[in-house]
């Protein structure tokens, strides 16, 4: 039901300078080329698959939301979209298959991260890297600041429905932080369990106005 709701508010976040830095950051980090292999865990309404600036069959959009799959077709239709909740025990890819792996606020709804991460080394080519960025820290205040220190009447005004859309979001925001407080793994948390998983851990960084972790592994042979 939640993220049924979350999709109609979702991409009003786009209007916003420390979700935009986000996406930048992570598609600075995955770099990925067009040739490459590519599967988005969690890609809701397909944000980073347009970044990234991929609308191919080589880019899977996997996510357990048909309602962010609906929108996500509309925006990058020439992805393969697939329905599949990340806490399933099998990502419906097959081995060996993907370049990269990539993530974007979607971790934390994970309640076996151990699983979630065998499976993305399953997924990944010898290599391979998973890029991905997550909360890890329920207070949202540093963000919402932020988003209105960027906010000008004359912006308010002429974007108002979209704005009425991005009060929805952070207020979804906050019942999904408190829903999903005991699953706000911390960084050094998300660190061991990738190590445990046969990932060597390249880049760790804070993100999303401290708020996040941005994290870059390469699957060890």
């Amino acid at each position: 039901m939640i993220w049924r709701i979350y999709s109609h508010f979702y991409d009003s976040l786009l209007i916003t300078p420390p979700y935009k830095k986000l996406l930048i950051e992570l598609n600075e980090r995955a770099n990925i080329k067009p040739e490459e292999t590519v599967v988005d865990l969690g890609s809701g309404t397909g944000n980073f698959a347009q970044i990234s600036k991929r609308n191919d069959s080589g880019y899977y959009c996997i996510d357990g939301s048909p309602e962010m799959l609906k929108i996500s077709k509309r925006k990058v239709p020439h992805c393969n979209h697939i329905l599949s909740d990340l806490n399933s025990t099998k990502i419906p890819i097959k081995n060996n298959h993907a370049d990269k792996v990539v993530s974007n606020n979607s971790v934390y709804a994970v309640n076996d991260i151990d699983n979630l991460f065998n499976e993305v080394y399953r997924i990944l080519k010898p290599n391979g890297l998973f890029v991905f960025s997550n909360s890890i820290r329920k207070d949202n205040k540093p963000i919402i600041i932020e988003i209105l220190r960027s906010i000008s009447l004359i912006k308010f005004i002429s974007n108002f429905l979209t704005y009425v859309k991005l009060i929805g979001v952070l207020l979804i925001n906050i019942f999904i932080s408190n829903k999903y407080e005991t699953q706000f793994y911390s960084k050094e948390s998300l660190i061991a369990a990738l190590e445990k998983n046969h990932f060597k851990v390249i880049e760790n960084t804070y993100s999303y106005e401290g708020i996040n972790v941005l994290i870059v592994a390469r699957k060890q042979s």
